[in-house]
Parts: C-alpha cells; structure tokens; sequence
C-alpha cells in the first residue's frame, strides 16, 4: 500500500507584509484582550503606513478618524489656496492631506507614565492637522519617510461635531508642546467664525476671535492676510435655529 505524501500548506500570514502582519496583529490584539492596549510608536507607524484609514496616535494609543463632511473639504479648499497664493514665492509654504505631525505628549496619563520602560523613546503623539504651514525648510522626522513633520510655524483645524472637543482640548494641549508653532487656528464649518492663537515671545498664548463675515485675520509669523469672505466662499451658510423657532 502506497503512502499518500503529507505536505504542510502555508500559514496565511506567511505571505503577508509586516505592514499587513502588523495590522492583522493589531486587530487580533484588541479583539482578545478587553482592557486598553496600549502600543510604541514604532508600532503605530508600522500599522498606520499600510493602513486604508487614517488614525492619530496619542498617549500610547490609536485613535481612528472621522471622515470629513462636504462643507469641511470645501472650507479646507478654499483656506489652502488661499494660503498657496499668498505664500508663493516667500519662504513658508501650506501642507494639507495626508501629512501628520510629531509632537511631544502633554498629557500625564498614569497608565501610560507606568509603561515607559516599554514604549520606545520619548513619550510621543502623532497628529493630522487639517493643514499646516511651515516657514523655513520642512523638517521631517524620517528622511526615508517624507510623511511626519516636525517643525509648523502655523496648524489650522477645521471644527466639526466630532472632532470639536478633541481640537480644542488634547489637539490644542498637545500643540502647544512645538517649539516652533506660532499660531494655532480653528475654523467653524457652520457660521463665520475663527478663532487664533498666536504665541508671545515670551511663550504666552492671545487669542484673537474673528465673526465678521466682511472681515479678515492676520497671521503675523507667516505674514498673510485672509479675508473670511474668501474662506466661506461657496459654503452653504446654515440658519440659526434662534430664527427656526415657531
């Protein structure tokens, strides 16, 4: 009687890419274990660089995004070209989309304190601002990898009711912590409204509060002047529910 020869057929995961391992590792992790996990940086870029969607990084863990309305594209459209037009031929140039932001961890979670033997380096944050600026040559933390940013000049987030609360308070905090931002900018998607923070030379933070429809705000450290006319251009402007009310 002949024996049938028995062959072994390969794992699944024998084929795969380490960002594709990384992300099915992941998965698995935070399926099988109930409490918080917490990753490195490393970790976090490993799965965020073979990832579809994008996620923030914060205080040891990933945190998926929100996508974005048709009223904060157009917005954010509006804002980069104007920024683009204005700053062309000087030294700063606009950065919006894909591109994230490194900085420092302000935040002074214990659970997190407790693992800083096991996280790689310093204490870290990877961010998506809307968009930023950056005077100067652009200063990446991986030369390999053109894809985080270490030195703003000037953030601008665009608010929406999920991402309002993160932007103005962990966002902002962790913000604060570049050493080279000058102004820190959030624009309301439902009326005129943006809000600056700029910082003093002697660290300090004002902040400069915009509404008029027919106005316009400065930004000092990268030199511009935006009309708000121009950043709402064709955004549909919503009622107040004050004027709704029976």
């Amino acid at each position: 009687m002949s024996r049938r020869k028995r062959t072994r057929s390969r794992p699944g995961w024998a084929s795969m890419t380490v960002g594709e391992f990384g992300l099915l590792w992941y998965h698995k992790s935070m399926s099988a274990i109930p409490t918080q996990r917490y990753i490195t940086p490393d970790e976090f870029l490993m799965i965020e660089r073979a990832a579809e969607y994008k996620s923030e990084y914060y205080d040891g863990e990933m945190v998926a995004m929100a996508g974005a309305s048709g009223r904060h594209s157009k917005i954010l459209s509006n804002l980069n070209g104007q920024l683009y037009v204005i700053l062309r031929g000087t030294p700063c140039s606009p950065f919006a989309g894909d591109l994230r932001v490194k900085a420092p961890a302000a935040s002074h979670n214990p659970e997190y304190r407790r693992l800083k033997d096991v996280l790689s380096g310093k204490r870290t944050n990877y961010l998506y601002p809307d968009l930023m600026v950056v005077c100067g040559e652009a200063q990446f933390e991986e030369v390999d990898h053109l894809d985080t940013l270490v030195n703003p000049t000037a953030i601008f987030e665009i608010l929406s009711d999920s991402t309002e609360r993160r932007d103005r308070g962990v966002k902002w905090r962790v913000y604060q912590q570049l050493e080279t931002l000058r102004h820190y900018v959030m624009v309301s998607q439902w009326e005129p409204c943006v809000e600056i923070y700029t910082r003093k030379d002697d660290g300090d933070w004002v902040l400069h509060t915009v509404t008029d429809p027919t106005g316009s705000f400065n930004l000092s450290a990268i030199n511009v002047d935006v009309a708000i006319a121009d950043l709402y251009e064709g955004v549909p402007v919503e009622p107040d529910p004050i004027d709704q009310a029976p």
